[in-house]
């Protein structure tokens, strides 16, 4: 993960994540069983 600057680990973050849908047969996970 790209870190621009230090983080003071004593301040709470808020992360934010989203992800657009795929084909369900790559987005299973089933082929890295």
């Amino acid at each position: 993960m790209h870190q621009a600057c230090t983080w003071d680990l004593t301040e709470a973050r808020v992360m934010y994540h989203s992800r657009i849908q795929g084909e369900p047969a790559t987005e299973s996970g089933l082929n890295y069983i």
